[in-house]
């Protein structure tokens, strides 16, 4: 019992990046590069009280000072509780500040739902169908297939 606790509290959350159509674990895929500017993750389980706080920290971890974009793939989190959906309105809030916009690729389920209700004051997380849609406006997205720099 106290394994199942441990592992909802302390979900995985994976750093994807991109290669070609796909988007892969990058630390099972470290032979791919990751665009020093933009940071999408997966968090491969449900969001909820328990684990909200946990999931924000290392999608903080994952920043840097040169990230513009972060990215969650919702596909694999079915579900979402109120404070999970408050902790991604707060974490959109704050990295708007230090200039860094977050959107959510493929929600599912009550997902979007959720957050509508969490944000019903204030300005909606962009919600996207998919993580490539979401990050189409980069500014510099790599027109090359694999899609894994900046052109200059």
């Amino acid at each position: 019992m106290l394994l199942l606790v441990y592992r909802t509290s302390r979900p995985h959350v994976a750093p994807v990046v991109r290669s070609g159509t796909l988007w892969l674990d990058a630390d099972r895929h470290p032979e791919l590069t990751q665009r020093p500017d933009l940071v999408v993750v997966r968090v491969e389980s449900g969001l909820f009280f328990a684990n909200a706080d946990y999931v924000r920290g290392r999608i903080e971890q994952l920043c840097t000072d040169r990230t513009q974009l972060v990215v969650l793939d919702a596909e694999t989190s079915p579900s979402i509780d109120v404070t999970a959906a408050a902790m991604l309105a707060d974490l959109r809030d704050d990295l708007g500040r230090r200039h860094t916009d977050f959107r959510i690729a493929r929600s599912i389920g009550q997902f979007g739902d959720a957050l509508g209700t969490a944000e019903a004051q204030a300005t909606p997380v962009g919600l996207y169908p998919t993580v490539t849609e979401a990050v189409a406006d980069l500014p510099d997205v790599d027109e090359h297939s694999d899609g894994t720099g900046p052109t200059r």
